[in-house]
């Protein structure tokens, strides 16, 4: 629901829940309710994303992204490897003796720092993708390679105009709690 088109009936909805809640606060039943229909839209706006942008149908990373509720609002988390497909992983050193044939990644934050793969990597793409133990290997090689395109899900995602409607969204309910206040105070 958005909170900045309020039809008459769901006002009077929030000003009765704000007047059952407390004159003039926003207790923390209303602000986690809040809060949790916010998350849930960056949720689901962070799954389909990773789906459109990674091709990732199987489900792990997607089913992964939650929202960790603070004092203040949420976090949103996923598998620990999201940030290196948000941000992508720069190449590893170039090797003289191998043929490259496509650009480098390179401007993240994170660098592969040798072409060796651990097991668990290799374990990882055979499980997701079917290849033999010494395919996966091969993949893994050339992924770190090449390094790990930026996806930008979280700038895709968390968008000015998504944080103006969620500001929006705030500023009108607690417009709404104050309009509460001020009116029990007329009575």
């Amino acid at each position: 629901m958005s909170y900045r088109k309020l039809t008459p009936q769901e006002e009077a909805d929030a000003l009765n829940d704000f007047e059952r809640a407390g004159v003039g606060r926003v207790k923390d039943e209303i602000k986690r309710n809040f809060f949790d229909k916010v998350s849930q839209k960056v949720i689901d706006a962070y799954r389909e994303e990773i789906e459109q942008n990674t091709g990732n149908t199987s489900g792990a990373l997607k089913s992964s992204i939650i929202a960790t509720f603070t004092p203040d609002g949420f976090d949103i988390d996923g598998e620990f490897y999201f940030k290196f497909i948000d941000e992508g992983v720069n190449a590893a050193p170039r090797q003289s003796s191998l043929n490259y044939v496509k650009p480098l990644q390179s401007g993240s934050r994170f660098s592969f720092k040798n072409l060796g793969v651990g097991e668990g990597f290799a374990s990882s793409i055979r499980q997701n993708y079917g290849y033999s133990m010494s395919d996966a290997y091969g993949v893994a090689v050339g992924i770190k390679k090449y390094g790990i395109e930026k996806k930008e899900i979280t700038d895709k995602v968390i968008t000015n105009d998504f944080l103006e409607d969620v500001s929006e969204d705030l500023s009108t309910l607690l417009g709404l709690a104050v309009e509460v206040g001020f009116n029990k105070l007329e009575v």
